[in-house]
Order: C-alpha cells, then structure tokens, then sequence
C-alpha cells in the first residue's frame, strides 16, 4: 500500500541465484500491488551479509563452497490460504491483481522467514534443482474468522514458526497466510483435508 514503510528482510548466508530470486519476488509483489494503491510504495530493501567464509573466499579470488542442504523424501511444497471476501469500504471486491499481490506477500515474507532461521525445507525448495518445479497450493477462505482458524490449527500442529500471516496495510486486516515451504507428510496432508477449504 501506499504508505508502507520499507520492507527489510535481513537475509543470511545466501548464494546469488537466492539473493536474485528474492528480489524479483518483491519486486513484482510491489508492480501487483500497485493495481489497487496507485501511489508510488517505497522499494523494499534487502539487507544481505555473506558468511565470512565466503567473504574470504571472494577476496582469496576462489568460488565460495556450495552450500549443503538437506534432501527429502516427500515433495517439500507451499501452502497458501487467501482471503475471498477482500473488500473496500464501499463493499467493492478488490481486483485479482490485488488479491494476488497479497497471495505474493504471505508467501515471500514466510520464505523470507525461512531463510533467516536457514531452514532446511525452505534451502532445499529454492535449491537450484528444486526451483524449476516448485509446488505451491494456494486456498481460499471466506471470513478473517476462517483464515484465523487455519492460523490456530497451524499453530498447535507445526508450530507459531511454521507459518506467516500476512497483515495489510494501512487497514491493518489479516489477508492471507503462507506457510515456509514443509514437507507433504501424511500428517500436513490430512490436517489441510480437515480444514475443508477449496482452492481460490
């Protein structure tokens, strides 16, 4: 929205290709949600270190080591529940665009998360061979009473750190929620099955 403060993600430890992807991320969440606020947003800022190994690496002239990450069993995919009943004041639906740019934000700032904390799911769902095929399931609610309940129900199975809820602003409403990219367990399988939600 039009008068957010810049967003910063303090992102640790990434490669380039990490550092790339991020970054357009944001920058298209920023060109999607201008179709509903047409004041120009600030530009998030990304503010990024390189381990001192690396760093070390760079000026000794050698490539940095390949970072290790953690391979899995079952497909490690995003979930994403997104409010339907988005309206402004004068109860005009928002437009797809808008509804979009807020799918985006959950999902960026709940990678983001992801990488900060150097979870293993979310390192390995942006690995280089994961990338080309990542799986997202993206739902929809239909109350801010139903996207907290989805919230509550992640919360006591995963974890207050498996997800992030999205609060829009000015209106400070939650919009839609994203989870960090998780394994497809059994377990994550039937707890989105009893929620009973349709894709958006």
């Amino acid at each position: 929205s039009s008068s957010h403060h810049p967003t910063v993600f303090v992102l640790m430890l990434l490669p380039s290709w990490q550092r790339l992807l991020v970054s357009t991320s944001l920058l298209a969440t920023r060109k999607h949600h201008h179709v509903r606020h047409s004041a120009a947003a600030p530009t998030p800022i990304l503010l990024l270190r390189m381990s001192s190994s690396n760093s070390n690496s760079a000026q000794a002239g050698e490539a940095p080591e390949a970072p290790t990450i953690t391979s899995f069993s079952k497909p490690v995919v995003q979930y994403i529940f997104c409010r339907r009943d988005l309206a402004d004041e004068e109860g005009n639906a928002w437009p797809t665009g808008a509804v979009a740019a807020q799918v985006a934000h959950a999902s960026v700032a709940a990678i983001a998360e992801g990488l900060q904390k150097q979870d293993e799911a979310t390192k390995y769902y942006l690995s280089p061979e994961q990338l080309p095929s990542m799986t997202k399931y993206v739902y929809g609610v239909d109350s801010p009473e139903e996207l907290e309940k989805v919230k509550q129900g992640f919360e006591e199975k995963f974890g207050n750190d498996s997800y992030h809820c999205w609060l829009e602003q000015p209106e400070n409403i939650p919009t839609a929620l994203a989870t960090l990219p998780m394994e497809r367990t059994n377990k994550v399988s039937k707890f989105v099955q009893k929620l009973k939600v349709s894709y958006l």
